[in-house]
């Protein structure tokens, strides 16, 4: 999740990083070298860190609450990429329509800039990767940039992209 901060200036991240958990009893020892370590005061974007776990997940993040509710499960969890890297051993998902609400007016400074920002935003919805199984000696994944034109071929669309980019450079 992203957003402004209240000055409108600097972006609010919130982030949330989940393991699944194999052997409880490692973990736990795991758990406990990080709180000897002094894990349990890393911060992150200025943010104290926060974790929860259950018998299955280990969660970590800078907002306590999406963490509880992650860890919670059932219904209560609203993390639109969840469904889509299910099953997998990792996964991460970036929503580029959220950094570019949150970048729009620095880039409106410059107009130079503010026309590479307007293409970009025209064009780039959300990237997902998923992945992690080994099969032999490989690692298997999964990697998609969705764009934002749905009725549009997105070879069109990158090719147009690219043109674009080439006429504000």
């Amino acid at each position: 999740d992203l957003k402004a901060d209240s000055t409108g200036k600097a972006p609010d991240v919130n982030m949330l990083f989940s393991v699944s958990i194999g052997d409880k009893a490692a973990f736990e020892k795991l758990l406990a070298a990080g709180k000897k370590l002094g894990a349990n005061e890393a911060s992150a974007f200025g943010k104290k860190m926060a974790y929860n776990a259950n018998d299955k997940f280990f969660a970590i993040g800078n907002n306590k609450e999406n963490i509880d509710k992650f860890i919670a499960g059932g219904n209560n969890t609203n993390i639109a990429m969840l469904d889509k890297i299910s099953g997998s051993p990792m996964g991460g998902f970036i929503d580029f329509q959220k950094i570019f609400t949150v970048a729009r007016p620095e880039a409106m400074k410059d107009s130079l800039e503010f026309e590479t920002f307007k293409a970009m935003e025209k064009t780039w919805e959300n990237m997902l990767f998923s992945g992690g199984e080994m099969k032999g000696d490989a690692m298997t994944g999964h990697f998609e940039v969705n764009l934002k034109d749905k009725n549009t071929n997105s070879l069109k669309q990158l090719n147009g992209f690219m043109a674009e980019m080439a006429k504000i450079e």
